[in-house]
This record gives C-alpha cells, structure tokens and sequence, in this order.
C-alpha cells in the first residue's frame, strides 16, 4: 500500500499527471545521442582502442555502477528524485564532452567514470519518481504500462538517432556525431527542471544517509521475493547487454558499411519499441510468471543463434533479444516497485541496476577477449551457455520464492488513456 501523502487538493494531482507525461520527453531526450550507433567503432578508429580495451572500459563502467548505484539511489531516497535526477543530468553534460574530446586512453576512461555515476543519479530515481506520481494518483496498476511507455520513448530516441548519427558520421566523421550528441544531453537539463517532486507521507524523523542505505539494503536482502527477482533481472539484463555491446562489431565482421548502421540498429529499435509497448498486455494475457519464463527463452534462444550462426542473417537474433528484454524490464521493474516501500524504493530498484552491473563486468571483458582472440561468434556461444545456466538457476530460485504466490500484473485496459 501506498504511503505517499494524498489530499484534497487537486494541485498534486495535476503535478503528478504533468510528471508522467514529462516522463516520457525525458526518456526521450536523455536517451537521444547520435553517438550510439557508432561508438564502438568511433573508439576503435578515432581513438585507436582494441576490442579488449574497449570490453576492458564496458568493465570499468559496470564497476563504478556497481560502487555508486546504491548510493546514489539514497541521494534520490534522502533528498528527492528531482534533485538526484537533475546532477545526473548535468554530469552527463560533462561526460559526454570528454568523450568527445579525450585524447588517450585515460580520458576515455575518465568519461566513462563521470558517465557511470550521472547515470546511477538518474537510474532508480527516475522508476521510484514515476511510482510515487502515480501513487499520488491512486494509478499504482499503471506501473508496468508507465514504464513501457517511456521505454518506448527511450527506442524511438534510438531510432533517430541511428537514423541521424551514422549517416552523418558517413558524411563527416566518426567525432561529428559525438561532439553535436553534447548539446543534445544538455537538453535534459529544462526537462528535468519542470518535473514536481511528489509528496511523500512523513512516518517519522528522516533517517541519515547510511541509516537509509542499510534499511534499503537489509530490506531487499531480508525477503526472498524481492531478493530472487532483483537476481533475476541482474542477471538476465546483464547478459543481454554484453550480447548488445557487440552489435556494431558483428556488424563490421560482416562487412557492412557504416552508413548502413544507421538503418539495421533502427530496426532492432523498432523491435525494442514493440517489446515495451507490449509488455503489460503481454503480461495481462499470459499472467506475470510466464511472461517472464517467455521473455527469457527469446532472450538465451537469441544468443545461441548469434553463437551457433556465423552469418548476417543472424542479424535477426538481436532484433528478437532486444524485443524479449524489452518486455522483461517493465514486469521486473514493476515487481521490485510493488515489494518496496516508499521510503526507500529509488534504493532498492538500484539494486537491480547494480546487479545488472556485477553482470556485465564480468560478462563484457569475457566476451571482448573471446572475439579479439578467436571469434565474436564464440563470444555470443560462451555468453548463451551462461545465460541459460545462470539465468535458469535464477529462474529457478525466484520460481521458489513466488511458491504460493501470484505476481500481480496490470490487468489489460479496454481502451487508452489519452
């Protein structure tokens, strides 16, 4: 049950409706960098890195989610999702400029640091911020829907930017798109600044910083539930990313030119786009359980046919595990909000983060040392052989700890909301 303060004034409840459609611009833009659909080769041909040292950089990153992800969850915790969310906005601003303009190895890696925390900022507190919004609302069952939405925003930012950024990378050069991609971050920054911060029912004297990590933590790790999905989603999102992060790379092995990047990312794109706006009715339909079962056998099936397919026309694989993830993370997400409280939600949806994170630090530099030193395709076999021996010991515990109980899902609207 929602704790969050409700009155009879309809002023919160004209904020908290502003907040979700303001969501969905800030998924949007925070998501719309036209360098995405050529970074890795812009590292490798503008900054001279190997696949290892770039996997070696993915690790770095994964690292510093991992130091900093609970910790800034508090931030939004102790002092709101607004304010969490706009540093992390400001520190992406500067992130993205030294990854435009690093000049060696150690400044790419620095942007990297300053990329990792400014995520972690915003990650958890923008789940928790669209929580409490609807709870404002009394609209909690809209969760899953909310955030598949707003994913799909996410993809449609992806889509222009493929559709924009390599074409121009084409054109120009590999740095082009990165460079504009530094203006394009500070836009986030007014989005950010128009968002209201909803409020949340006092149920004693605040807690301090680490009194409030401990309760979040200890929370999470003290209930079985809540424990095996936060698992569950960590590892199965942790390598489905490692297998993400080669697409550029399977690309150049096959020989395709990278103005033609632009036009096959925004496929799997769209493909991420029907994932998300398809989670909850999918979830409605087949109930929240065998939702997740299905999504995990498209995600593990895919990494085996990039493995076992040494080919283009195992393109198509990457277009089925994004649509499979895609449709995962909103009833995970949704799963972890509704076991949480809501003083400390933002701290315990970060944890989901950080185990997404312990993944691919792991999973990254593996699978960059595999293709570097034999073939990317045995790096896609190595990662689906874990997947399914990971994911499906995972699978297994959160079927354990859900023995008796039926997750909850959004029942399937008769029609939409405008």
């Amino acid at each position: 049950m929602s704790t969050l303060a409700t009155t009879g004034d309809p002023e919160p409840l004209r904020q908290a409706a502003l907040n979700i459609r303001r969501f969905y611009g800030y998924r949007f833009i925070v998501n719309f960098q036209l360098w995405m659909p050529i970074w890795v080769i812009y590292l490798q041909h503008e900054r001279g890195l190997t696949l290892a040292q770039i996997f070696l950089l993915e690790a770095l990153f994964e690292l510093m989610f991992i130091a900093f992800e609970v910790p800034t969850g508090v931030v939004a915790d102790r002092w709101g999702r607004k304010f969490s969310m706009l540093l992390g906005a400001i520190g992406t601003v500067g992130a993205v400029a030294l990854f435009a303009f690093a000049p060696s190895f150690w400044w790419v890696a620095l942007s990297y640091l300053a990329w990792a925390i400014s995520l972690t900022l915003m990650s958890g507190a923008d789940m928790a911020f669209v929580h409490d919004s609807l709870a404002t609302q009394q609209r909690e069952g809209d969760f899953a829907r909310v955030v598949g939405r707003g994913n799909a925003f996410a993809m449609a930012a992806f889509i222009v930017s493929a559709t924009i950024g390599a074409p121009l990378a084409a054109l120009t050069n590999l740095t082009v798109p990165v460079i504009v991609s530094i203006a394009l971050a500070a836009l986030t920054l007014p989005v950010v600044l128009t968002f209201h911060e909803p409020k949340r029912r006092e149920t004693g004297p605040s807690p301090g910083y680490f009194a409030l990590m401990r309760r979040g933590v200890g929370y999470a790790l003290t209930r079985p539930r809540l424990r095996a999905v936060i698992l569950l989603g960590a590892l199965v999102q942790g390598l489905a990313f490692a297998v993400m992060t080669l697409t550029q790379p399977f690309l150049a092995h096959h020989g395709i030119p990278i103005g033609a990047f632009g036009l096959l990312i925004t496929a799997l794109n769209i493909s991420a786009m029907s994932g998300a706006l398809l989670s909850h009715r999918i979830a409605a339909r087949l109930g929240a359980r065998t939702a997740i079962y299905a999504a995990c056998g498209l995600v593990a099936g895919a990494a085996f046919v990039l493995g076992l397919v040494d080919a283009f026309a195992a393109f198509a694989a990457f277009a089925v595990l994004r649509f499979g993830l895609s449709t995962f993370f909103p009833i995970v997400s949704e799963l972890v909000n509704r076991d949480s409280t809501d003083d400390i939600r933002a701290t315990v949806a970060s944890m989901t983060t950080m185990g997404t994170s312990v993944t691919g630090a792991i999973a990254k530099p593996a699978m960059g040392a595999i293709a570097d030193r034999s073939a990317i395709s045995n790096a896609f076999l190595a990662n689906a052989v874990a997947m399914v021996a990971l994911g499906g010991l995972a699978l297994w515990t959160w079927t354990r700890a859900n023995r008796g109980f039926v997750p909850p899902v959004t029942p399937e609207p008769l029609a939409e909301t405008a």
